[in-house]
């Protein structure tokens, strides 16, 4: 609004005016994503917004860690993928999905210090309430405080500026959480001095087709 304001002044050069307009355009891409944002939020809170598909889990993982990595260059990621995890499929939201893992990869990217290596693993969790699919996303940075560990999954929380490079809202994590509980899945994480670590678990599509190849 200031700056609009500003270009309304008839002393104004055009280099102040091209600046003005440079953060007019900036700031309104900021406020329509913190927007979008909360009205999925809403929706996932309301119960829609999820459509049930079956998911081939595997490529969407490899799509989103390629995608980091042309997004982040300055930080070497790795994907692992265990052989029993090659054709994983869950039954879920594609593009709902795809945001998780996207913003997870984000988030190690954004709060960890550029050649910050982070490594992303893939692999089946045998259990007897029924198997799962294990997604890692691990950084070696410098770890979350603790005093944020416990509402890092809340709305607006953010870490403090020691890992903190970026200017988001807050809500990255907090979206990735509540559409991955809406899938009837889990999101954690763990942390220490090394890194932190992000594990996505969920559940086996068992009657799923296998998938060609």
């Amino acid at each position: 609004s200031g700056y609009a304001q500003l270009l309304s002044r008839p002393d104004l050069d055009a280099d102040e005016a091209a600046q003005a307009i440079s953060r007019i355009r900036s700031e309104s891409t900021r406020m329509s994503a913190l927007v979008n944002n909360l009205l999925m939020l809403a929706r996932l809170d309301a119960g829609a917004g999820v459509d049930m598909t079956l998911v081939p889990l595997t490529g969407l993982v490899v799509d989103a860690v390629a995608d980091a990595g042309i997004r982040a260059p300055d930080h070497p990621i790795a994907l692992d993928l265990h052989p029993d995890a090659m054709d994983a499929q869950v039954m879920g939201d594609e593009d709902k999905l795809r945001q998780v893992f996207a913003n997870l990869l984000s988030n190690a990217c954004q709060h960890t210090p550029a050649g910050t290596a982070i490594d992303v693993r893939m692999y089946r969790l045998f259990a007897e309430g029924g198997d799962r699919w294990g997604v890692d996303v691990a950084d070696h940075g410098p770890g979350i405080p603790e005093a944020v560990r416990d509402t890092l999954f809340d709305r607006f929380t953010r870490a403090d500026t020691a890992r903190s490079r970026s200017e988001s809202a807050g809500l990255g994590l907090a979206i990735a959480h509540t559409i991955v509980a809406a899938l009837g899945g889990e999101l954690t994480v763990a942390s220490d001095e090394s890194g932190a670590t992000f594990t996505v678990t969920l559940p086996v599509a068992e009657d799923a087709p296998a998938l060609p190849r």
